[in-house]
């Protein structure tokens, strides 16, 4: 498993659709996500910009 933070609020929009129809993954506070590394490939296809988050930065 993975967290991301999408880049803006309409990338925040399109990713959820992404991963809600295509893959799965949690919503976590403060607009992380978490997700599994393999979900990243849906995310990259749609064009939907995003960046990793590490442990000490939720």
């Amino acid at each position: 498993m993975i967290k991301i933070k999408f880049n803006s609020d309409q990338d925040r929009i399109n990713g959820f659709y992404e991963l809600a129809t295509k893959g799965k993954g949690r919503s976590l506070p403060n607009g992380i996500f978490e997700i599994a590394n393999r979900y990243l490939k849906i995310l990259n296809t749609a064009g939907i910009s995003y960046r990793i988050i590490a442990d000490e930065e939720e």
